[in-house]
């Protein structure tokens, strides 16, 4: 299951990206940020994975707002 949400999230950060859709990678980013914190039954071979996920699109957030 949360292979597949990886997959996913990671398909639709990119688009959102892409469109310059901050509102909806905002959204999305506060999902990450509680996955990575909150979720205990994230498998811990992929959490690195979330981790780096949240790290970068933090950045991209970051320098939206600049």
């Amino acid at each position: 299951m949360y292979e597949a949400h990886l997959k996913a999230l990671k398909l639709e950060l990119l688009i959102a990206q892409k469109l310059g859709r901050l509102d909806h990678i905002e959204r999305s980013f506060k999902n990450l940020k509680n996955i990575v914190h909150n979720d205990p039954l994230v498998p811990s071979h992929l959490r690195s994975a979330f981790k780096d996920m949240l790290e970068k699109y933090r950045d991209a957030l970051e320098g939206a707002k600049k």
